[in-house]
């Protein structure tokens, strides 16, 4: 149950904190997500409800080791193609397994709308949790993903043509405030 001021998923609180990607498919439980090749960039929808100061990037850490790399891109008709990438982290050291990772980027204000959150990692045995997929709903909102070129490294802006990714999804979110 969120707290007051906190979101939780599918919902939030009049003057709330934290915005998780709401999930395409039903999740019913949780289980590793392995970030893939070290080019491998997973992209998640959310839904920011009003306009929204996002000052962190965060995610559920599984296992502790390596980097990784967050951001945040624009909706492009329900996709993230083409999209312009509205705010990125450098790679930092992924957080402590087991809990929340916020990663502090510059307070950037979305209005309302859906986005798209980015993460890659650098492959060196970290994982984050991912919600397990159990009722299709339908719909276009699924995890996307797209190689980058070089490599782990910056984003790429704009989005590149993505591919889906229909199986499950890293546990993503934002923080900020009401603007």
């Amino acid at each position: 149950m969120p707290h007051h001021g906190e979101s939780g998923v599918g919902g939030y609180a009049h003057h709330f904190r934290y915005l998780w990607y709401e999930f395409a498919k039903t999740s019913v439980g949780f289980k590793a997500f392995m970030p893939g090749p070290p080019c491998r960039v997973f992209l998640v929808p959310i839904n920011i409800p009003v306009s929204f100061t996002v000052d962190r990037l965060l995610y559920l850490v599984n296992v502790q080791a390596g980097n990784v790399r967050l951001g945040l891109y624009a909706d492009n008709g329900d996709a993230p193609d083409g999209g312009a990438l509205i705010v990125e982290t450098a790679s930092l050291a992924m957080g402590v397994g087991g809990n929340k990772d916020e990663k502090v980027v510059a307070a950037t204000m979305c209005a309302a709308g859906e986005y798209w959150l980015a993460i890659q990692g650098d492959n060196a045995g970290g994982s984050m949790w991912q919600g397990r997929i159990t009722i299709s709903c339908g719909g276009t909102l699924f995890t996307r993903q797209y190689d980058l070129a070089g490599g782990y490294g910056a984003f790429t802006n704009p989005c590149p043509v993505t591919a889906a990714y229909p199986s499950e999804s890293p546990i993503m979110g934002v923080r900020g405030a009401v603007s």
